[in-house]
């Protein structure tokens, strides 16, 4: 069953998008930048103008390396936006970008349509946990978003060790360099997207969308920008409590620099040697496996420690709506991450490892909260507590402190299309909503209502984005309780069911109740994974079988699977 298993999850992760460039001739579309003209291509099947692989700021090697992004230098000739730029360094490389990995990797993707004139403007920043991802997935292609009246962006960003190196070199202002590089993005969209020359947007009307690590992304801006002109975010699956937030302090840095042959004891002369290092070197280095991290910590500058204050404050974009939510069974593709078959590593290892928001937590409160007699795996247990930690009772912390606003929207996907999934063990899981969202759902393998799903799912992320003072068509939540939508549920696929949050939000709000005490000294983000630590004591024994990893999440912490899988997507590309 797991080969069977794996094998049907490869054929979806191996799948690329032609990977040719578009020809270049005097009726393709040419554009103005600040940095100089850029050419696209139109799009056959719809006549949009497309241009791939936009530069928003210069490579991030050499010197530039482990630093902000910098800005473009201008250029005079016309820059060929044909194809989708590499990926950014991650390993393996994604198998939904033909054109593999690069340090010159910040870019934006744009589709308009033709004659586009003020349009508003829809920005879309990926997920996968801040250690994998790119713009080139075709789950994410903006095709459909144009021919609902958008000029649509996706953006790329670093990742994993690349933008988040968690180095004692760089305190004293912000290192969550992936984060800084979404914010740049978001910025040459306003500096770029107006002229008509140019791609037809609004710069006074753009929605910023993400999902998972992307959605996380969406609120770090918000938090970062309290005067933002954004008209409306939209943020799936996560938020800036889904964390990670905590890393020790050097010691990944110190690992990489010990594989490197660079200095332990001078922490300049560390740096200088690391930027010289070459990112070949770097991504084959045998250092994953050795309890390393490279995640977005608390720095204070981007990522902070007293949300609710900071909120309290008025440092926060209170003007801005929001509609956020998850799916229904979020915790069905990280079960594995850590525990495939051949694991034998017991579960109270892994909560001090790999869990690093969880470390700071006694074992004997999680571990009585996730007793090995109620999970017939360790997976599963890492799998409910990563999905508690992560997502449900940290996304519904922070709609508490900000349903006050009155413009806070609430939904979650229940639909379970195994057509598309492959099995129905995966629920709604995590992510499967986004491909109804884009129009990008295999329809060769679409059955019944699935087609009039994406239609309405769509429709209601477009509409709220083009009047999102309107809202989504239900009302705004409220603390702690209010009203939710549901979509796709089972008997009533195609209707928006409003319910109350309380039927799926009660474990939460217990937990937080009878852990008030557990508050870790100075910060605000702290008592987070301390009180979802509980979640299960009140949460029924799960029924479904548990499921395998969507293998390109996570990747790093197994080398041997990564590797694994980067051979069967090469031998499937070669065939």
């Amino acid at each position: 069953m797991f080969s069977q298993i794996a094998n049907a999850l490869l054929v979806g992760l191996c799948a690329v998008p032609l990977a040719s460039a578009h020809p270049l001739d005097s009726t393709t579309p040419v554009v103005s930048t600040i940095a100089g003209p850029v050419q696209g291509f139109v799009e056959e099947s719809t006549g949009h103008h497309v241009f791939l692989g936009i530069r928003y700021a210069e490579s991030t090697d050499g010197d530039n390396r482990w630093r902000p992004p910098q800005p473009l230098e201008h250029h005079a000739s016309i820059y060929n936006a044909s194809h989708f730029a590499p990926a950014c360094p991650q390993f393996p490389p994604p198998a939904t970008n033909p054109y593999g990995i690069s340090e010159d990797c910040l870019s934006v993707n744009v589709w308009a349509p033709a004659q586009a004139k003020k349009l508003p403007v829809l920005i879309y920043n990926y997920g996968g946990a801040m250690v994998q991802g790119t713009n080139a997935d075709p789950t994410y292609n903006g095709s459909a978003f144009a021919s609902s009246g958008f000029v649509y962006v996706s953006l790329q960003h670093r990742s994993g060790l690349m933008g988040f190196p968690y180095g004692k070199i760089f305190n004293g202002t912000s290192q969550n360099f992936g984060i800084l590089d979404a914010f740049e993005a978001v910025h040459w969209v306003e500096k770029n997207i107006h002229d008509i020359t140019a791609f037809g947007g609004d710069p006074e009307h753009i929605t910023f969308m993400g999902q998972s690590s992307g959605g996380v992304m969406v609120d770090h801006y918000l938090w970062n920008h309290p005067k933002t002109k954004i008209k409306a975010a939209i943020i799936q699956s996560a938020d800036v409590f889904s964390g990670p937030g905590y890393a020790p302090e050097q010691v990944g840095f110190d690992v990489l620099a010990g594989e490197m042959n660079c200095p332990a004891d001078d922490l300049s002369a560390q740096l200088s040697c690391l930027r010289n290092v070459t990112i070949d070197r770097i991504f084959t280095a045998n250092f994953s496996d050795q309890e390393t991290w490279f995640v977005p910590v608390i720095d204070e500058y981007t990522r902070f420690s007293d949300y609710e204050t900071r909120f309290k404050a008025g440092r926060y974009p209170k003007h801005v709506p929001v509609l956020t939510g998850s799916a229904n069974n979020e915790e069905t593709l990280f079960g594995l991450v850590v525990y495939p078959p051949s694991q034998t590593t017991p579960f109270s290892h892994w909560i001090n490892t790999f869990n690093a928001d969880a470390a700071h937590i006694p074992d004997d409160l999680l571990l009585s909260h996730y007793p090995d007699k109620d999970f017939p795996s360790s997976a599963l247990q890492s799998g409910k507590l990563y999905a508690n930690l992560r997502f449900f009772c940290a996304i519904d912390y922070l709609i508490d402190l900000r349903a006050e606003l009155g413009n806070h929207y609430r939904y979650r996907f229940m639909g379970n299309y195994s057509s598309q999934t492959g099995y129905p063990a995966f629920g709604a899981c995590h992510g499967c909503e986004l491909p109804y969202i884009f129009k990008t759902y295999n329809r060769t393998l679409a059955t019944g209502i699935q087609p009039e799903l994406s239609n309405k799912l769509h429709k209601i992320w477009a509409d709220f984005a083009k009047n999102p003072s309107e809202g989504p068509g239900w009302n705004a939540t409220t603390a702690h309780d209010g009203p939710m939508a549901l979509f796709g549920s089972s008997d009533a696929p195609l209707d928006t069911v409003i319910v109350q949050s309380s039927e799926y939000n009660g474990i939460c709000q217990n937990v937080r109740a009878s852990t008030q005490g557990l508050v870790k000294s100075g910060t605000d983000l702290s008592p987070v994974p301390q009180l979802l630590a509980a979640v299960l004591s009140q949460a029924d024994r799960p029924k479904e079988s548990w499921s395998l990893l969507i293998i390109d999440h996570f990747v790093q912490k197994s080398k041997s699977i990564s590797s694994a899988v980067r051979q069967v997507c090469t031998a499937r590309h070669a065939g």
